[in-house]
Protein backbone atom coordinates (compact mmCIF):
# COMPACT_ATOMS: atom_id res chain seq x y z
CA UNK A 1 0.00 0.00 0.00
CA UNK A 2 1.23 3.32 -0.97
CA UNK A 3 2.25 5.81 1.57
CA UNK A 4 -0.08 9.12 2.05
CA UNK A 5 2.77 11.74 2.10
CA UNK A 6 1.92 15.49 3.40
CA UNK A 7 1.47 17.05 0.08
CA UNK A 8 -1.44 14.65 -0.65
CA UNK A 9 -3.26 14.89 2.72
CA UNK A 10 -2.52 18.77 2.13
CA UNK A 11 -4.15 18.84 -1.22
CA UNK A 12 -7.15 16.54 0.07
CA UNK A 13 -7.79 18.96 2.58
CA UNK A 14 -8.06 22.23 0.23
CA UNK A 15 -10.61 20.15 -2.10
CA UNK A 16 -12.61 19.37 0.97
CA UNK A 17 -12.97 22.78 2.11
CA UNK A 18 -13.38 23.99 -1.27
CA UNK A 19 -16.52 21.56 -1.77
CA UNK A 20 -17.72 21.42 1.82
CA UNK A 21 -17.77 25.01 2.45
CA UNK A 22 -18.77 26.17 5.99
CA UNK A 23 -22.36 28.77 5.44
CA UNK A 24 -23.07 31.42 7.21
CA UNK A 25 -26.32 32.78 7.66
CA UNK A 26 -26.15 36.56 7.31
CA UNK A 27 -28.37 38.43 9.47
CA UNK A 28 -31.12 39.77 7.14
CA UNK A 29 -32.07 42.60 9.49
CA UNK A 30 -28.54 43.91 8.91
CA UNK A 31 -29.02 44.66 5.06
CA UNK A 32 -32.17 46.71 5.86
CA UNK A 33 -29.28 49.41 6.94
CA UNK A 34 -28.72 52.62 5.13
CA UNK A 35 -24.99 52.30 4.33
CA UNK A 36 -24.49 53.10 0.62
CA UNK A 37 -21.89 52.31 0.10
CA UNK A 38 -21.41 50.17 3.48
CA UNK A 39 -19.03 50.81 6.15
CA UNK A 40 -17.80 48.62 9.43
CA UNK A 41 -18.01 44.81 9.78
CA UNK A 42 -21.25 44.33 7.93
CA UNK A 43 -21.64 40.81 5.92
CA UNK A 44 -19.29 37.46 6.76
CA UNK A 45 -15.44 37.64 6.86
CA UNK A 46 -13.87 35.76 3.92
CA UNK A 47 -10.12 35.16 5.67
CA UNK A 48 -7.67 34.04 3.41
CA UNK A 49 -10.23 32.36 0.89
CA UNK A 50 -10.56 32.78 -2.82
CA UNK A 51 -13.85 31.73 -3.63
CA UNK A 52 -17.46 32.78 -1.91
CA UNK A 53 -20.38 30.62 -2.58
CA UNK A 54 -23.47 32.61 -1.79
CA UNK A 55 -27.20 32.55 -1.72
CA UNK A 56 -30.27 33.96 -1.07
CA UNK A 57 -33.51 32.15 -0.09
CA UNK A 58 -36.83 33.87 -0.71
CA UNK A 59 -38.34 30.73 0.07
CA UNK A 60 -37.77 28.58 3.48
CA UNK A 61 -39.33 25.32 1.86
CA UNK A 62 -39.83 25.04 -2.01
CA UNK A 63 -42.99 22.17 -1.05
CA UNK A 64 -44.27 23.42 2.55
CA UNK A 65 -45.65 26.58 3.89
CA UNK A 66 -43.08 28.09 6.46
CA UNK A 67 -44.50 31.26 8.44
CA UNK A 68 -42.61 32.72 11.07
CA UNK A 69 -44.11 34.21 14.18
CA UNK A 70 -41.92 36.54 16.72
CA UNK A 71 -42.64 38.13 20.21
CA UNK A 72 -42.33 41.84 19.72
CA UNK A 73 -42.88 42.94 23.01
CA UNK A 74 -43.17 41.13 26.11
CA UNK A 75 -45.86 41.36 28.63
CA UNK A 76 -45.77 38.98 31.63
CA UNK A 77 -49.69 39.58 31.86
CA UNK A 78 -50.64 39.63 28.54
CA UNK A 79 -52.42 36.87 26.41
CA UNK A 80 -50.35 35.86 23.36
CA UNK A 81 -52.30 34.01 20.18
CA UNK A 82 -51.15 32.42 16.89
CA UNK A 83 -54.77 32.03 14.53
CA UNK A 84 -53.88 29.20 12.13
CA UNK A 85 -56.37 28.36 9.23
CA UNK A 86 -59.16 30.39 11.95
CA UNK A 87 -57.91 28.42 14.83
CA UNK A 88 -56.84 30.29 17.58
CA UNK A 89 -53.91 29.06 19.81
CA UNK A 90 -53.11 31.34 23.25
CA UNK A 91 -50.91 31.22 25.45
CA UNK A 92 -51.28 33.83 28.72
CA UNK A 93 -48.23 34.69 29.92
CA UNK A 94 -46.96 34.13 33.59
CA UNK A 95 -44.77 36.31 36.13
CA UNK A 96 -41.06 36.08 34.92
CA UNK A 97 -42.02 34.87 31.68
CA UNK A 98 -39.59 36.02 28.65
CA UNK A 99 -39.78 35.56 24.93
CA UNK A 100 -38.22 32.20 25.20
CA UNK A 101 -40.52 30.78 27.20
CA UNK A 102 -44.02 32.45 25.54
CA UNK A 103 -43.10 30.74 22.15
CA UNK A 104 -42.80 27.66 23.45
CA UNK A 105 -46.29 27.59 25.58
CA UNK A 106 -47.79 28.82 21.93
CA UNK A 107 -45.79 25.60 20.02
CA UNK A 108 -47.30 23.30 22.64
CA UNK A 109 -50.43 24.82 22.16
CA UNK A 110 -50.86 24.78 18.10
CA UNK A 111 -49.94 20.67 18.46
CA UNK A 112 -52.69 20.70 20.79
CA UNK A 113 -55.39 22.38 18.88
CA UNK A 114 -54.53 19.95 15.99
CA UNK A 115 -54.43 21.52 12.62
CA UNK A 116 -52.56 20.18 10.19
CA UNK A 117 -49.15 22.05 10.83
CA UNK A 118 -45.93 21.26 13.08
CA UNK A 119 -44.35 24.28 15.04
CA UNK A 120 -41.14 24.34 16.72
CA UNK A 121 -38.94 27.41 17.90
CA UNK A 122 -35.85 28.59 16.31
CA UNK A 123 -34.25 31.73 15.40
CA UNK A 124 -34.23 33.36 11.99
CA UNK A 125 -31.48 36.09 11.64
CA UNK A 126 -30.83 35.81 15.16
CA UNK A 127 -34.19 36.38 16.85
CA UNK A 128 -36.09 33.71 18.44
CA UNK A 129 -38.98 32.65 15.99
CA UNK A 130 -41.91 30.20 16.23
CA UNK A 131 -42.07 28.58 12.91
CA UNK A 132 -44.88 26.97 11.52
CA UNK A 133 -44.80 24.27 8.71
CA UNK A 134 -47.73 23.28 6.98
CA UNK A 135 -47.51 19.32 6.80
CA UNK A 136 -49.01 18.88 3.59
CA UNK A 137 -48.68 21.32 0.23
CA UNK A 138 -51.86 22.97 0.90
CA UNK A 139 -50.82 26.66 2.46
CA UNK A 140 -52.12 27.69 5.68
CA UNK A 141 -52.97 31.24 6.85
CA UNK A 142 -51.80 32.57 9.88
CA UNK A 143 -51.96 35.89 11.67
CA UNK A 144 -50.88 36.92 15.27
CA UNK A 145 -51.69 39.01 18.07
CA UNK A 146 -51.50 39.72 22.06
CA UNK A 147 -53.43 41.75 24.56
CA UNK A 148 -52.19 44.42 26.94
CA UNK A 149 -48.58 45.78 26.17
CA UNK A 150 -48.10 42.27 24.85
CA UNK A 151 -46.74 42.60 20.40
CA UNK A 152 -46.56 39.95 18.06
CA UNK A 153 -45.13 39.91 14.56
CA UNK A 154 -45.26 37.66 11.23
CA UNK A 155 -43.03 36.36 9.03
CA UNK A 156 -44.64 35.41 5.38
CA UNK A 157 -41.77 34.21 2.45
CA UNK A 158 -41.07 37.14 0.28
CA UNK A 159 -42.64 36.90 -3.56
CA UNK A 160 -39.59 38.91 -5.29
CA UNK A 161 -36.48 40.46 -3.79
CA UNK A 162 -33.69 43.03 -5.07
CA UNK A 163 -30.10 43.17 -3.69
CA UNK A 164 -26.28 43.93 -4.16
CA UNK A 165 -22.99 41.82 -3.52
CA UNK A 166 -20.55 44.40 -2.14
CA UNK A 167 -17.24 43.29 -1.14
CA UNK A 168 -14.40 44.67 1.27
CA UNK A 169 -10.94 45.39 -0.25
CA UNK A 170 -8.48 43.86 2.52
CA UNK A 171 -5.67 46.40 1.55
CA UNK A 172 -7.76 49.48 1.70
CA UNK A 173 -10.80 48.67 3.62
CA UNK A 174 -12.81 50.12 1.29
CA UNK A 175 -16.55 48.61 0.00
CA UNK A 176 -16.99 47.75 -3.72
CA UNK A 177 -19.78 46.89 -5.20
CA UNK A 178 -19.29 43.48 -7.70
CA UNK A 179 -20.41 44.92 -11.25
CA UNK A 180 -22.01 41.60 -11.73
CA UNK A 181 -23.41 41.71 -8.20
CA UNK A 182 -26.57 44.00 -8.82
CA UNK A 183 -29.90 41.49 -8.89
CA UNK A 184 -33.32 42.73 -9.20
CA UNK A 185 -36.98 41.14 -9.06
CA UNK A 186 -36.01 37.86 -8.09
CA UNK A 187 -38.78 35.44 -7.83
CA UNK A 188 -37.47 32.25 -6.65
CA UNK A 189 -34.07 31.43 -4.55
CA UNK A 190 -31.02 32.13 -6.06
CA UNK A 191 -26.79 31.32 -5.64
CA UNK A 192 -23.63 31.06 -6.73
CA UNK A 193 -20.20 31.32 -7.13
CA UNK A 194 -17.60 34.26 -7.08
CA UNK A 195 -14.30 34.61 -6.86
CA UNK A 196 -12.89 36.67 -4.00
CA UNK A 197 -9.03 36.78 -3.64
CA UNK A 198 -8.50 40.40 -2.10
CA UNK A 199 -11.40 40.64 -0.58
CA UNK A 200 -11.68 40.20 3.36
CA UNK A 201 -15.46 40.41 4.07
CA UNK A 202 -18.62 40.10 1.28
CA UNK A 203 -22.21 41.68 1.97
CA UNK A 204 -25.13 40.76 0.72
CA UNK A 205 -27.34 44.02 0.89
CA UNK A 206 -30.67 43.81 -0.08
CA UNK A 207 -32.44 47.14 -1.93
CA UNK A 208 -35.91 45.83 -1.64
CA UNK A 209 -38.25 42.62 -0.30
CA UNK A 210 -41.90 41.91 0.43
CA UNK A 211 -41.51 39.47 2.88
CA UNK A 212 -39.04 37.16 4.52
CA UNK A 213 -35.31 36.47 3.01
CA UNK A 214 -32.72 34.53 4.15
CA UNK A 215 -28.46 35.69 2.51
CA UNK A 216 -26.17 33.29 3.11
CA UNK A 217 -22.44 33.48 2.65
CA UNK A 218 -19.66 30.60 2.65
CA UNK A 219 -15.86 30.94 2.18
CA UNK A 220 -14.44 28.37 0.35
CA UNK A 221 -10.71 27.71 -0.63
CA UNK A 222 -9.69 26.79 -4.47
CA UNK A 223 -10.86 23.49 -6.18
CA UNK A 224 -7.69 22.92 -7.42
Amino acid sequence: MAEVGFELLKELGVLNVGRNPVVTEQDPLESGGADDPPSGDLGVSMADSVICYWGVEIERNARFQITGATVTAVDDTATYTVTINGTASNYAAVGGDGVAEILAGLSAQIVLDGEPVTPSVGTEGNVPTLLVTSNTTATFTLTVGATGAGAMASSFDATTVAFEIWGRLKTRSAWCLFPEGTFTAQTDNVCDRMGIAGYDRIFIRMTSTDGHVQPWLAPAELEG
